[in-house]
């Protein structure tokens, strides 16, 4: 038996699109047509057209840090506190009218809240009205998000963290392929819609808290819409201690700040040992800030050896306090000189340290 294959119907030729339609018509399709930017550069040139700049998360008596429409993120260690600088953008968007949304994978609803009624003194009724708190159970759902941003039109939205995103997306976090897709799918999409992002992430684990770059692939480099600020501890805090952790400029798009740069501090003052405000601050000089961090560092040396139940060699007190090894090096050589740590003999040549007396910090600065 032959069997005959169907010819395929015949258009008529008055109803065939033209090359070039079908051509423009791709383009259009696939987003590669070329931009009239015409009402844009009038406005650049006439000057009715603002200059981008930072527009979110104030610090105190000074400028901005994040940029609405684009792509920021904020890494550091654990402890650093990036976390309590988010919600201090959060806090100033609601106490000025704004909505924030805060897509959380790490924290709980009841940990966020307190924090911004205790820490924060957003009012409850505010919080109720504004603040929209989203804990994912799957994975992104871009429809849905992008339905809540367009209904709520929040000038804020908060991804804490990008490493827990990425892994619950099946997403590898050193793979270019997936760091591209992830952005496009996540932040990306969600800037496109108006409000500023802000992702919170780590930075590598074996580094001082000096990577100007987060954990994973590069390409998160180039993600970046907006700025990347490094955050990194100068003396530990906690509700119960006070402290600062530093903001370094990583890469600012726009070029209102430089790469290293130190743009404001994240200060916390504990009240009666019990309740703690937190604030951006505008930075302090370098060379006060250094000297905080160095006495920090040598009032957690002699801790190290007064909890310690024998003497320590200079390499394994290094250890235990963490930090720039040469740095504690030298801090444990100071003490040594100074009287506060005493040098035995021990195996191999070696020397064992022992505390003699607490090394105590009197400066307001170091609280």
């Amino acid at each position: 038996m032959t069997v005959r294959r169907k010819s395929a119907p015949v258009v008529p030729e008055a109803d065939l699109v033209p090359e070039d339609e079908v051509q423009e018509l791709e383009a259009e399709a696939s987003g590669w047509l070329p931009e009239d930017f015409s009402k844009v550069l009038r406005g650049i040139v006439n000057g009715t057209l603002a200059p981008i700049e930072p527009e979110l998360l104030a610090i105190e008596g000074a400028e901005f840090l994040l940029y609405a429409g684009r792509v920021n993120g904020i890494h550091g260690h654990s402890n650093a506190g990036k976390s309590w600088t988010a919600l201090i953008a959060c806090a100033q968007e609601l106490k000025a009218g704004n909505r924030v949304v805060y897509i959380d994978y790490e924290d709980t609803t009841q940990g966020i809240l307190e924090r911004l009624v205790h820490n924060y003194k957003v009012p409850p009724k505010v919080i109720r009205n504004r603040f929209t708190y989203i804990s994912p159970t799957g994975r992104f759902a871009p429809a849905v998000v992008g339905d809540l941003i367009e209904r709520l039109s929040p000038s804020l939205v908060v991804f804490d963290s990008t490493g827990e995103s990425l892994a619950m997306e099946g997403f590898k976090p050193n793979d270019d392929d997936d760091i591209v897709e992830w952005f496009q799918l996540a932040p990306r999409y969600v800037s496109r819609l108006g409000p500023a992002v802000l992702l919170l992430d780590h930075s590598p684990k074996n580094t001082e808290g000096d990577s100007l770059w987060p954990i994973g692939s590069q390409r998160k480099r180039s993600a970046i819409t907006g700025v990347q600020y490094l955050q990194k501890v100068v003396t530990p805090f906690s509700k119960k201690q006070s402290g600062r952790a530093r903001l370094v400029c990583a890469k600012d798009r726009l070029g209102n700040f430089a790469e290293g740069e130190t743009v404001a501090e994240l200060k916390v003052d504990v009240v009666a040992g019990r309740s703690s405000r937190f604030n951006l601050v505008a930075p302090m000089p370098r060379e006060l800030a250094d000297e905080i961090a160095y006495k920090a560092r040598l009032v957690k040396i002699c801790k190290v050896l007064a909890e310690a139940d024998k003497p320590m060699s200079k390499t394994a007190l290094r250890m235990a306090a963490g930090g720039d090894s040469t740095k504690a090096g030298a801090a444990i050589d100071w003490l040594v000189d100074s009287g506060y740590i005493e040098q035995s003999p021990g195996a191999r040549g070696g020397l064992l340290h022992t505390l003699i007396r607490m090394y105590e910090d009197s400066s307001e600065d170091s609280e």
